[in-house]
């Protein structure tokens, strides 16, 4: 198991939020967090990554307990965010962007490069002098996610992947999740299109009021769609 979420609770201030959330993430599992807003999946994504520590639990990346760590050794670790809201810094250039974040090849064959992203979202190759500020919302999102991935991820997490987008840009957004995951890298995806992500996913963790309420694969949700919708709002 790559990620181990066991018995996670987690709170702002002294609201609790998440109540014995556990998760696991094997090496090139392609995984969602489902649920309506509010109900935990942004929260569980926050303390995995360190910017909120557990009030319990135990959190382990490739065996190694990450939960008392701070974010920006989380990320040394091999976990790539790309965050809700995109957050990519405007006033820098799309190249600056992900020069900016570059990280070691991580001794694999086929690490990413600037070069090697730009050829997964050539819009980006064509826009690599603009500032990020001018770029469309499909656009910033290719950028937050080639950021995370010149940091060469062996976990990639996406908040919200598509949210706000286009249905064109979105399917770009997906067709590059497809080519990542047959590349083996394990994914951890929130969105609230569901269609590409019971294609996609290997297995799916809805939430509902900081609980894990249902896990299964696709083939298990779609013999229970009717009953899981209800967590949803769709």
């Amino acid at each position: 198991m790559l990620l181990a979420v066991d018995r996670v609770e987690s709170s702002y201030d002294a609201t609790q939020v998440l109540f014995g959330v556990s998760i696991g993430v094997a090496a090139g599992d392609f995984v969602t967090l489902l649920g309506r807003n509010g109900m935990g999946r942004s929260t569980l994504i926050n303390t995995i990554m360190g910017f909120i520590k557990p009030r319990a639990g135990t959190i382990l990346f490739d065996g190694k307990p990450i939960q008392a760590r701070p974010c920006h050794e989380v990320a040394r670790y091999g976990i790539g965010l790309v965050p809700e809201g995109r957050r990519v810094f405007p006033t820098l250039t799309v190249y600056e962007n992900l020069i900016a974040f570059q990280r070691g090849e991580r001794n694999r064959a086929a690490a990413w490069t600037v070069d090697r992203v730009y050829k997964l979202f050539p819009r980006l190759k064509e826009r690599k002098g603009q500032l990020a500020a001018t770029l469309s919302g499909g656009e910033q999102q290719m950028l937050a996610i080639a950021r995370a991935l010149v940091t060469n991820p062996r976990l990639l997490i996406l908040d919200e992947a598509t949210e706000g987008l286009a249905p064109l840009v979105s399917e770009e957004i997906w067709s590059s999740l497809r080519e990542l995951r047959r590349e083996g890298l394990s994914i951890i995806v929130t969105d609230k299109n569901l269609k590409p992500l019971l294609d996609l996913a290997s297995r799916h963790y809805v939430l509902s009021k900081g609980r894990v309420v249902w896990e299964g694969t696709s083939e298990e949700f779609n013999g229970r769609q009717d009953e899981l919708k209800a967590y949803l709002g769709v």
